[in-house]
């Protein structure tokens, strides 16, 4: 493919505007792999750093900080317009919360050419509930791009107002929509145990191979794994870590010195992810006349947001402080309102793992009562 067919949309975000060392990396990689690159800031960027990207001829557009990553390649795509969009073959959406690529992206554009598929990023997770590829990048080719689908789904996506409305409607949503069309997807890794970046961002590198570190990672109490990534980082590849130090130094960020072996604490920090895929909600909803979700939060309205499911009533705690009238326009109750030995309806625990525990003590087993974990 010629660097004349690809475009990529960075999305930079920082409070203050400041852009740290290694955002211009990442420039300068996405640069030696496309024909054009947009910077789509949300909110501020520093004069000297626009300057300098517009010296690089990139285009910099600043707009107000709303709908995340998201919201920011949308107003990309209807700025461009449907015809300036159709004239790429390849587009590239990265945004600016990881360090890295630790491989040259040149590489890693070589790499994934071999493999044909319609649309890949750096690393897929199969979490059971949902299937995705990691947002922070992600490149869409020909076939997704000129059958209008990639336009239509941002033209249509949902508002994003929230960080759990960018994980359903964007992350995990552009990958149902394009699978369900029948696309060919692939990846550079797929994680096979240590699905966090933030729990165990170490492992990550050394047995997942992934080849960034998210930023996220260094607000995680592990100081030591944190530190252990970053000596890995140091150590395996040919990437600059005052990068790393000098974005941790301004934010303050000093990981604890360690004499912790590699494998210390690896087994007990795998990620834990729900037992049940939708299929299993599926079957458990063909056996009951009524479903309810006990949940208002994220896995409920990945159930109801994302597979489209509309139970009967939503269920929450009693006194939750957060509680709303309806979701949806589905209305939202009580437990205490609620006859768990109802029949005629199946009751759906979407609730994270700790509060599933907690509700099923209150609860305790049932043929219509299905637990996620």
């Amino acid at each position: 493919m010629s660097r004349a067919e690809r475009l990529a949309i960075l999305c930079f975000y920082e409070k203050d505007g400041f852009v740290d060392t290694y955002v211009y990396h990442l420039v300068e990689e996405l640069i030696s792999v496309s024909d054009k690159v947009i910077i789509a800031v949300n909110g501020k960027i520093e004069e000297k750093a626009k300057v300098y990207f517009e010296k690089r001829h990139c285009t910099v557009w600043v707009r107000e900080n709303e709908g995340y990553d998201a919201g920011a390649y949308q107003d990309v795509f209807r700025r461009l317009g449907r015809n300036e969009i159709n004239r790429y073959t390849q587009i590239v959406l990265c945004n600016d919360t990881f360090f890295g690529p630790f491989i040259p992206m040149k590489s890693m554009f070589e790499q994934m050419e071999a493999k044909k598929s319609d649309f890949w990023g750096i690393s897929y997770q199969d979490t059971n509930l949902v299937r995705f590829i990691g947002s922070y990048f992600l490149v869409f080719g020909e076939r997704v791009i000129q059958s209008g689908d990639l336009w239509n789904y941002f033209e249509n996506m949902r508002e994003v107002a929230a960080y759990q409305d960018a994980l359903i409607y964007f992350e995990f949503g552009i990958f149902l929509y394009l699978t369900g069309k029948g696309y060919v997807h692939s990846s550079v890794i797929s994680k096979k145990k240590y699905f966090s970046n933030l729990i165990c961002p170490y492992e990550n590198l050394k047995y997942e191979k992934l080849p960034v570190l998210k930023k996220r990672a260094f607000t995680g109490k592990d100081k030591a794994n944190m530190r252990r990534a970053v000596k890995f980082v140091q150590d395996n590849f040919n990437y600059d870590v005052n990068l790393i130090h000098s974005w941790m130094q301004r934010n303050n960020i000093v990981p604890e010195a360690d004499d912790v072996p590699d494998e210390t604490g690896a087994a007990v920090k795998t990620n834990e992810i729900p037992q049940l895929s939708i299929n299993d909600i599926y079957q458990f909803m063909d056996r009951w006349k009524e479903v309810y979700i006990y949940g208002n939060g994220y896995y409920g309205h990945i159930l109801i947001e994302l597979y489209r499911i509309k139970p009967q009533y939503i269920i929450v705690s009693d006194g939750q402080a957060s509680r709303q009238s309806q979701y949806r326009g589905i209305p939202v109750i009580a437990v205490s309102e609620i006859d768990f030995k109802k029949k005629e309806a199946g009751i759906i625990v979407a609730l994270n793992k700790s509060n599933t525990h907690a509700v099923e003590e209150v609860l305790g087993r049932g043929e219509n009562i299905l637990y996620m974990w």
